[in-house]
């Protein structure tokens, strides 16, 4: 067999050619580029909770003058934050320290800031 056809059968075996591993690495880098996009949503400002007897939801800390100024938002409704404020984004997992009655804890206006309180 010539030289040029075995290089092309061999070739044809092989399940990875530079084209394939051209998509893969196309594939990746447009998964990590979606992925930051996503992640960069997610608000910096939210701050972890003061203490509140092991409530694990966040606030964003937004600018109020009244409980009726602040909201919950987050897949379960997690995070304290500003009416005025855009949806928060959060991944969708329960976890029982997000259950707000359970800790007695409730959204609202603390110290003109949106915040979890007892």
């Amino acid at each position: 067999m010539p030289k040029k056809a075995a290089k092309k059968q061999q070739k044809k075996r092989s399940g990875f050619t530079p084209k394939r591993i051209a998509l893969i690495l196309i594939a990746i880098v447009l998964f990590v580029l979606l992925a930051a996009a996503i992640w960069a949503r997610i608000p910096a400002a939210i701050s972890p909770p003061t203490d509140l007897g092991g409530f694990c939801g966040t606030s964003t800390y937004a600018a109020c003058s009244a409980d009726s100024d602040c909201m919950t938002g987050g897949c379960s409704n997690q995070v304290c934050q500003g009416k005025n404020e855009e949806s928060k984004i959060t991944i969708c997992i329960y976890s029982q320290c997000f259950d707000a009655a359970n800790f007695s804890v409730s959204c609202g206006c603390v110290a003109q800031k949106c915040a979890w309180k007892k």
